[in-house]
């Protein structure tokens, strides 16, 4: 992944967040029920499952989309204002001798074909758990769950990081690669990429509004209800 969040985020993440929202449950509803009792029904269960599916999924799409922005900008602005410059490998390389530093022609369309995959997987397995999650809302609806509010929190504490952080980098590696100029080859880890910045930026902001409309609109209904 080339845009910030290695491969090794989507292995620790689902784990992460799912023992979260199963403590943060167990936590909640010992607190709030005079008994004791704990509200880890199949149900509640069930939700914790799917919310923290599309939150991984969210996180893919958002990944696969960042990529494929990323390769489409280099098509249109160049590579050098997308990618860094890499060592070649030289099997005849002295230990003294500097490596030679190049572009990597084949990064955007690589990027393009995995920014898909991880969009186009991420996008269905989505929207089946959603589809699953619309169904089960026939019966009870999803707001007052402890669960949804939990993913509500999760969710908006990584997407809105993700956006301050790519917007300050966006800004700041602008301005570098417009008014200072690029560094020479050999300097290729303190090279700005402006638009490896900004592809992150455009792949977070969707469904960052779309958790901070549902966090307004959840504010609202408990609001008026109480």
């Amino acid at each position: 992944m080339a845009i910030g969040i290695e491969s090794v985020w989507f292995t620790f993440v689902p784990l992460v967040v799912l023992l979260g929202v199963v403590a943060a449950v167990v936590l909640f509803t010992r607190r709030n029920l005079a008994d004791g009792a704990t509200l880890l029904t199949p149900r509640r269960l069930v939700e914790g499952y799917i919310f923290t599916v599309l939150l991984v999924t969210m996180l893919l799409v958002s990944s696969g989309l960042a990529d494929m922005v990323k390769a489409r900008i280099a098509g249109y602005a160049g590579m050098e204002s997308t990618y860094r410059p890499n060592p070649v490998y030289e099997p005849g390389r002295k230990l003294d001798q500097e490596p030679k530093i190049e572009y990597d022609a084949k990064a955007p369309r690589r990027d393009l074909l995995s920014g898909a995959a991880q969009f186009g997987m991420g996008a269905i397995i989505g929207l089946l758990h959603l589809f699953g999650l619309l169904r089960l809302s026939r019966n009870e609806p999803i707001s007052p769950s402890p669960v949804y509010r939990l993913f509500l929190i999760v969710g908006l504490v990584i997407y809105t990081t993700a956006v301050i952080v790519f917007a300050v980098a966006t800004v700041k590696d602008y301005l570098i690669y417009r008014y200072v100029g690029l560094p020479p080859m050999q300097s290729w880890y303190q090279r700005p990429v402006p638009g490896e910045q900004f592809a992150g930026l455009v792949a977070f902001l969707p469904f960052w509004g779309i958790l901070v409309v549902r966090l307004f609109r959840y504010a609202q209904a408990r609001g008026t209800s109480d």
